[in-house]
């Protein structure tokens, strides 16, 4: 009784370990924190509602993208996407922004957004966090900031 015993409990744990072997993933693909986009400098059109960013690339590797979020309130966390109204971007995931090409180190470009969904006149507060791409699609990076928008900041016609 004793040797079934052992042979149950050895082929419980080799089946155990196929099954981790296989489900498991080895090795996770990240973004390296040297990975970084800032806002460089923003202006707002709040008859239209939208927003001019003007992204650069701080860091040491190539950035795919933004995934924008919004609030209409300083103290709240930006959870609202905001929309690119590129029309490259018109058929992507709202709120998340794909470079026509891949932002480069040291490198700037400038996206207009719509804060149209927001429901209010006023965008108070935006969170930027950048993505690379990544073997089975993108890899959002754990750095992001958060930006506090200054109303007077108008963009000159």
């Amino acid at each position: 009784s004793y040797v079934l015993l052992i042979v149950i409990a050895l082929g419980l744990a080799a089946g155990v370990y196929t099954w981790m072997k296989s489900n498991v993933p080895s090795e996770t693909e990240s973004c390296d924190e040297n990975t970084a986009v800032i806002v460089r400098d923003y202006c707002l059109d709040n008859v239209a509602k939208t927003i001019s960013i003007t992204f650069e690339n701080k860091g040491y590797f190539d950035i795919k993208g933004v995934a924008m979020k919004a609030s209409k309130d300083v103290s709240q966390m930006p959870t609202i996407a905001l929309q690119s109204t590129d029309e490259i971007n018109s058929g992507s995931t709202t709120g998340r922004y794909d470079f026509s090409e891949t932002l480069i180190p040291q490198d700037i470009t400038t996206v207009l957004f719509s804060y149209t969904n927001l429901m209010t006149s006023i965008l108070a507060k935006i969170r930027v966090q950048p993505f690379i791409n990544g073997k089975e699609g993108p890899i959002y990076c754990d750095n992001y900031y958060d930006v506090t928008i200054d109303q007077n900041r108008v963009c000159s016609v």
